[in-house]
């Protein structure tokens, strides 16, 4: 398969998660909040509302994020004519990300390709698209000219997505 190029290497370069917190004043602050309940009760707090994907969602930890993405796309990425797709644990950190991203980029340069359902807040209802809408973008993602350079996910395009353009995945979830 390598000679006929059907299968191409893949790099894996893993970074450590961004993850800036002061554990004892977050303890501190958690204590205070929740001094009125036991320890099983505490337990049981930390359990139900602290999870991974809630503490990726992180403003300042996706800003951090984002950021190196933005140098290391800016370096090793575009100058190459190749684009990148930001693969998130969630359909709002999608929206996080997509909305960080253009921070740094044109609104058309970056797009968010989610699952919306009618019930979403409209945080996560701006990136929903119709059918015709979404094959329109991974079309544009695909095409080598077009302004779009970073799609970011959550559930979509991981499997099956045939972009020979798509040259590095910025993955922030578990796989």
């Amino acid at each position: 398969g390598r000679e006929d190029n059907v299968i191409t290497d893949v790099s894996f370069t893993s970074k450590e998660p961004v993850w800036d917190i002061d554990e004892d004043e977050l303890d501190q602050d958690f204590e205070e909040e929740f001094d009125n309940l036991d320890d099983e009760q505490k337990s049981e707090v930390l359990r139900k509302y602290v999870n991974q994907t809630e503490l990726t969602e992180l403003r300042p930890r996706i800003e951090k994020v984002v950021s190196e993405i933005k140098q290391h796309f800016e370096k090793q990425v575009e100058p190459n004519g190749y684009k990148a797709m930001t693969v998130t644990p969630s359909r709002r950190a999608a929206v996080l990300y997509a909305d960080e991203l253009k921070k740094y980029w044109d609104e058309d340069e970056v797009d968010a390709v989610i699952t919306t359902k009618p019930e979403d807040g409209s945080m996560l209802k701006k990136y929903g698209k119709s059918d015709e809408d979404e094959t329109n973008v991974v079309d544009d993602f695909k095409e080598k000219g077009n302004n779009l350079k970073m799609l970011v996910v959550c559930d979509k395009l991981l499997t099956g997505f045939d972009a020979p353009i798509l040259q590095t995945m910025y993955l922030d979830k578990s796989m």
